[in-house]
């Protein structure tokens, strides 16, 4: 199945899945590799369980930073102890 089908099926609003996809297409290149698609999983997860406001989540471009921080710099994630 395509990503596309799959994230239809939530019951998310098109803008809500729209902005999902702008934040997991890390290369930004209009398609989601296996780890894009797990973050869009996640990020569906979160805005249905109301853990997340994708109206007010960070802008693409910081969002993408952060992400590729993460990736390369794994140990480094911050805890809130």
């Amino acid at each position: 199945m395509q990503a596309r089908h799959i994230l239809s099926q939530t019951g998310l609003s098109q803008m809500i899945l729209a902005k999902i996809w702008q934040l997991s297409d890390i290369d930004n290149d209009g398609k989601l590799t296996q780890e894009e698609f797990m973050l869009a999983l996640h990020l569906s997860d979160m805005a249905k369980s109301g853990q997340i406001n994708l109206r007010t989540v960070l802008s693409p471009l910081l969002w993408h930073a952060v992400v590729m921080h993460y990736l390369f710099f794994p140990s480094q994630v911050l805890s809130s102890q």
